[in-house]
């Protein structure tokens, strides 16, 4: 990691940042920005303000500066684990429903094929 690097990776924690968004910034590997974050957590430059769970429940910190206590990744709740469940199951089946009618409008829209021989009897 390079100064111009820090210097970016300086000017986003000064609101929130995570380490996906610092990388796609700067192009620096993600375990390189964890490190450096980590790094600075230590000396109590930087801290974790905040948890952000993707789409599939994996938590990712949110970085910003600061010299209080990062705030610890807290479990969630089986009500919790079970909702997001259901999100991705109702995400999924959005998904299936729109490719089915992409699917069925494209085959109405077609022209319909010519009957195929039939190489035995010479009959469509």
């Amino acid at each position: 990691m390079n100064v111009s690097h820090l210097a970016v990776l300086m000017r986003m924690l000064g609101e929130r940042a995570t380490v996906r968004a610092i990388h796609d910034a700067t192009g620096v590997s993600k375990d390189t920005i964890r490190k450096t974050l980590r790094a600075l957590e230590v000396e109590r430059v930087a801290r974790i303000v905040d948890w952000k769970r993707d789409t599939g429940g994996a938590a990712e910190p949110v970085w910003t500066l600061g010299s209080e206590p990062s705030v610890p990744l807290r479990g969630m709740t089986d009500a919790q684990k079970q909702a997001l469940y259901r999100q991705r199951q109702r995400a999924g089946r959005d998904v299936m429903a729109s490719m089915a009618m992409t699917i069925v409008s494209r085959n109405c829209n077609a022209e319909p094929d010519e009957p195929k021989q039939n190489k035995r009897t010479g009959s469509a």
